[in-house]
């Protein structure tokens, strides 16, 4: 582990922080450059990054409210976000970036973008988990495994090198699978179920408090991303424009 990776005369920088950003400007670099040589403007891109910006850091902080009620008041220190063990989650930002993406979008009357993001999306994850990891963070349960790291006084699972291999995996396959889609949002939609699915088993490995049910917040939102996509996946089959469609055949 390294959580500080250098001074800047006495002031630490954070291998956290530094992937954080990093994360942040390779999913924009990575997702906005090539929407702007397929034809997008300037004028409709930036707004819509910005809403995804902004929506997904107050998802990973507001959602956190369930996760780790007794970290209230860190909570609300938005200044402490590129801070080692700062209360957010990874899917929380994704679910606001998602929904502030959406509401711009939609006040500007723009197609969809998701099919843009979703590879971008996973790619900038691999880079979180490298900043959670030398930070020493975002680890899980004791373990005996031969490849458990030791981090406060235990051997334990690497739950944040899990979900980055994870992520990696979901990168070439999203590439993969991006010319089969058409310019809709289903390609993120995907990406967020078959993440949704992962994280939520996952968590039996993490440390975060169980609120419900033997599950911790995390899950349940896990739960709630999964409820939404089936509902959405399931009205995309045989929901109403599907109706207008056979009545008119």
């Amino acid at each position: 582990m390294r959580p500080v990776l250098f001074y800047i005369g006495p002031y630490p920088v954070f291998s956290y922080g530094v992937f954080i950003l990093l994360g942040v400007i390779t999913l924009y670099a990575t997702a906005l450059y090539p929407a702007r040589r397929a034809g997008w403007a300037w004028e409709d891109l930036l707004p819509v990054a910005a809403g995804t910006l902004v929506g997904g850091i107050f998802g990973a902080r507001i959602s956190h409210f369930i996760v780790e009620p007794s970290r209230f008041f860190e909570l609300l220190d938005f200044y402490s976000l590129f801070r080692p063990t700062t209360p957010g989650n990874i899917v929380g930002l994704m679910v606001g970036g998602y929904l502030g993406g959406l509401l711009v979008r939609h006040s500007l009357k723009l197609p969809p973008l998701g099919n843009v993001f979703a590879p971008p999306l996973a790619a900038a994850s691999v880079l979180w988990r490298i900043g959670c990891t030398l930070g020493g963070c975002c680890y899980g349960k004791e373990t005996r495994l031969p490849w458990s790291i030791y981090l406060a006084g235990a051997d334990r699972h690497p739950t944040m090198v899990y979900e980055g291999l994870f992520n990696l995996v979901a990168l070439f396959a999203l590439l993969r699978l991006r010319p089969r889609f058409g310019d809709d949002d289903d390609l993120l939609h995907l990406y967020f179920t078959a993440y949704a699915f992962f994280r939520f088993w996952l968590e039996f490995l993490r440390l975060y408090p169980r609120i419900a049910l033997g599950l911790t917040g995390i899950q349940y939102l896990c739960l709630a991303i999964l409820l939404w996509q089936g509902v959405r996946w399931g009205r995309g089959r045989y929901g109403l424009g599907r109706w207008r469609e056979a009545v008119r055949i």
